[in-house]
């Protein structure tokens, strides 16, 4: 692999061995962080880790992706597999990575002072058990088919999580007490009785398959911001008389929902956006923006 001279069009610093003087000089105010994706020597994780810490509200990205039918050359020369390299940054606060040939999340629990953690989807169905041990992340996105996710619900400062592509979700019972706020991208799931249990104040489903009882939401009294973006199976808003605090609802692409009066029931709802509706009753919307 070619070393890089200078920051990546995505701003990111990309780097690699052997380090040049460039590539260790102190990050400008507009780039994110540092990225790497090819394996470094124990030496050169060891610069990059000095360095970061000099700057916390940077963020170290390890992307290595698969490579595509019709290149004639691989993308990677040396699979990165585990996160074991993680034990030279005890430091760094902010990690992503987007790793395809990843086996193990195993490496994350010498991240102690992490705060901002993203983990990209891979093949692998990975344990989420290593995340259990940051007790000081405050933000978290997951992709993919991750098991043992309540160890989530131990974590005392997560406020945000963000999950992509969990199919078949039994429920949501690993939603941690300090929780604020929770996406759901794609995936599926039946259940969501669990938010009932919640104190959140944002909450976004996007694409998940199977969810078609959005009853649950109705005991969310905290909620200030709810999405609904494409739920093929929702056939019914829930009832809306109890979230005092909500003011903002995006209804987007529920294709069998034919009535919007539930949103009615909201008190204190300032702002309503509602998007392709293709099943929506014509009376049943007539009273509702009239209303």
């Amino acid at each position: 692999m070619t070393s890089a001279t200078s920051d990546s069009i995505e701003g990111y610093r990309d780097v690699a061995s052997p380090l040049t003087a460039q590539m260790l000089a102190p990050l400008p105010p507009h780039c994110p962080g540092v990225s790497i994706i090819e394996p470094l020597n124990d030496g050169d994780y060891q610069k990059v880790a000095e360095l970061l810490s000099e700057s916390p509200d940077k963020e170290l990205y390890i992307s290595q992706l698969e490579t595509p039918e019709w290149s004639s050359r691989p993308f990677v020369e040396h699979p990165i597999t585990d996160l074991k390299f993680l034990r030279f940054f005890p430091s760094l606060q902010r990690f992503a990575c987007n790793l395809f040939y990843l086996e193990s999340l195993d490496g994350l629990q010498h991240l102690s002072a992490c705060v901002r953690l993203r983990i990209f989807k891979s093949p692998a169905r990975l344990s989420a058990a290593p995340i259990g041990e940051l007790t000081g992340l405050d933000y978290l996105m997951l992709d993919g088919q991750i098991r043992d996710l309540d160890t989530l619900k131990t974590l005392p400062n997560l406020t945000t999580l963000s999950l992509g592509y969990a199919r078949k979700l039994p429920g949501l019972g690993f939603l941690p007490a300090r929780l604020r706020t929770f996406y759901m991208n794609r995936g599926s799931i039946t259940d969501i009785s669990a938010l009932a249990d919640t104190h959140l104040e944002k909450l976004s489903f996007f694409k998940v398959g199977a969810l078609s009882d959005l009853s649950p939401i109705s005991q969310v009294t905290s909620l200030h911001h709810l999405q609904l973006y494409h739920l093929r199976e929702v056939t019914d808003l829930p009832d809306m008389s109890a979230l005092g605090n909500l003011t903002d609802l995006i209804i987007d692409d529920l294709k069998n929902l034919s009535d919007t009066r539930p949103v009615l029931t909201a008190p204190h709802l300032t702002n309503l956006t509602v998007t392709n509706l293709p099943s929506i009753d014509p009376q049943a919307w007539e009273q509702t923006w009239k209303t």
